[in-house]
């Protein structure tokens, strides 16, 4: 069972790790409803942003920033199962 966390302010929630967030993507559209997002905090935005896949050589995949309401830690994986590691362009590019 997943403990869901009220979002009070960026500190309040981790930011060294990817963790489960329902919330908006910004800019939000006018009756757009939460959504479950994977995401980290970008410190070169100092924004909540969703986790996206690695950067493919040539294009240009803009972060999607989130608008928290709600978050967990993410479960952990499953055997044999290993996340990529947050690399520096996720946080700081």
């Amino acid at each position: 069972m997943t403990d869901w966390i009220k979002f009070t302010h960026n500190d309040a929630a981790p930011h060294d790790r990817r963790i489960l967030m329902i919330g908006y993507s910004e800019p939000p559209a006018e009756h757009q409803k939460p959504d479950l997002f994977v995401a980290h905090w970008h410190a070169g935005k100092e924004e909540w942003v969703s986790v996206e896949p690695p950067r493919i050589s040539g294009r240009d995949h803009p972060d999607r920033v989130v608008i928290p309401v709600y978050w967990a830690d993410a479960p952990d994986c499953p055997e044999g199962i290993e996340f990529r590691p947050l690399a520096i362009e996720d946080t700081y590019g």
